[in-house]
């Protein structure tokens, strides 16, 4: 299915050659938000760039939807070729920063750290684009990233929703995981504290299996020393093949790898009772419909992964950086808002992944009617102030 964001962006520098793409599905009140994701690809120019960033910006702008966040969607992608030094990399990052710097500089543009950003990266970019480095932290400030933990909170918060509504509390669930990363690391050992019995992750090194759970700390010390890798490295689990992970017979499956990991040549195999999506677009509507018509649930990456976006806006919002705080008000956002969904999704007999998209739509369309309203307020004040 192809997405046509408003506007689509390709990043060139006239030294460095097409650097990566920019895509903005929507604006309100004058911005749009969202990470910069980055490929390492020796073809810049391959079409699923652009497309990757069109997908991506429209998830954002449902994500921002259904947590009733008044910014609309953006998402860029960075390609960078195999093997650069750190003096390379900086360079594709400041040219990227300095493509973008007539959005960012007026605020029509606001940027995150995505997949394979570091926050080194973020900081070269905020530098190339002439922003105020308060708002871009050096390196030291960011290289210890609270994304991939809060993201994992909003995850663990709807998973907590899901098991109360669906009265899961008869014993003790368990869940694969795809995607062993930032997200994937933090929500292992929350599942842990919960007494969840994680019997199989894949990376794509491949996968493992323990029927009696896997052993998040290991699995989080296995991780920090050898990547994707751990999954060879891992003592007494059987081997599987990475597609194998998602035949497991258990209560949650939780995606947090790439796009469209969850496709037509998989999804009627999946024998799970539930997917909690913490990657974004994890799967495309269709897939999404023949899970329900077999009765398993899908809560999408927009309504269920964005613990990070919710952090960032609401330290904004309340002017806080107390993590404890920030916490604390993520997990009660998440708690009132798949509550909802689930409820309303009962109660008009969809599937929860359309209802969410409804829910979606209809904040979209009042949050922009509401900024038009405010655009015109203002308008009138200004002439009121004007004529006197």
């Amino acid at each position: 299915m192809s997405i046509t964001p408003q506007l689509l962006v390709h990043v060139n520098d006239p030294e460095l050659g097409l650097l990566g793409y920019l895509a903005i599905d929507s604006f309100i009140g004058n911005k749009a938000y969202g990470g910069i994701r980055v490929k390492i690809s020796d073809d810049p120019h391959d079409e699923a760039n652009p497309a990757e960033a069109a997908h991506l910006a429209r998830e954002m702008s449902l994500k921002f939807g259904f947590h009733k966040i008044p910014w609309g969607g953006a998402k860029s992608v960075i390609v960078l070729p195999p093997n650069l030094i750190q003096e390379q990399r900086d360079n594709y990052f400041m040219a990227f920063g300095r493509q973008l710097s007539p959005l960012l500089q007026k605020d029509l543009l606001q940027i995150g750290m995505d997949m394979g950003m570091t926050g080194r990266d973020l900081h070269i970019l905020g530098q190339g684009a002439g922003l105020i480095l308060s708002h871009y932290p050096p390196p030291s400030g960011l290289e210890k990233n609270d994304s991939g933990r809060f993201t994992a909170i909003g995850l663990i918060e709807t998973f907590n929703v899901l098991r109360d509504f669906c009265s899961l509390t008869d014993r003790p669930l368990t869940c694969t995981l795809e995607g062993f990363g930032s997200v994937g690391s933090h929500l292992a050992q929350y599942l842990l504290e919960m007494n969840v019995k994680l019997v199989a992750v894949s990376t794509l090194s491949g996968g493992i299996y323990q029927s009696e759970g896997l052993d998040a700390k290991q699995l989080v010390s296995l991780q920090a020393e050898y990547g994707d890798n751990l999954v060879n490295h891992y003592a007494g689990a059987k081997r599987i093949k990475k597609e194998d992970m998602y035949t497991q017979k258990v209560d949650i499956l939780f995606p947090c790898g790439g796009l469209f990991s969850i496709h037509a040549g998989n999804v009627d195999h999946l024998q799970c009772r539930f997917v909690i999506a913490g990657a974004n677009c994890a799967m495309d509507a269709d897939c999404a419909e023949r899970l329900h018509n077999r009765g398993i649930g899908y809560i999408p990456g927009f309504a269920a992964n964005a613990g990070s976006v919710l952090k960032n806006y609401v330290a904004k919002q309340e002017r806080t950086n107390h993590m404890d705080i920030l916490e604390r008000r993520v997990r009660e956002f998440f708690g009132q808002r798949v509550e909802q969904l689930l409820e309303e999704s009962k109660k008009n007999n969809l599937s929860i992944c359309e209802q969410a998209v409804n829910i979606a739509r209809n904040n979209i369309r009042e949050m922009s009617r509401q900024s038009v309203d405010e655009k015109s307020s203002m308008r009138r004040r200004i002439i009121s102030l004007w004529k006197r």
